[in-house]
């Protein structure tokens, strides 16, 4: 299962200033669509996030799908609002 950072990594499209940690808010994106192929919020996340819409997540603690997961995911990159879409 690759971390949504990867995918947004590969795609140039993002920022990073914590290695990963959750602690900087650069990789915050908003899932338009498919959020069930997401990982559930771990506490990093969750802190993080708590006075954010449910929709928001961070890129470098979320995972994307399982092996029975298929199906599109739409998201969308803060602060650009660029939308992202992927295929499985």
């Amino acid at each position: 299962m690759p971390m949504l950072l990867t995918l947004l990594l590969l795609q140039d499209k993002l920022l990073l200033n914590c290695s990963g940690g959750g602690e900087c808010g650069t990789c915050i994106v908003e899932v338009v669509e498919g959020g069930e192929m997401l990982s559930p919020k771990n506490e990093v996340e969750k802190e993080k996030l708590k006075r954010k819409p449910k929709s928001w997540r961070l890129a470098c603690q979320a995972t994307v799908g399982n092996p029975d997961s298929t199906g599109q995911m739409v998201i969308q990159q803060l602060p650009e609002w660029k939308v992202h879409k992927w295929d499985k």
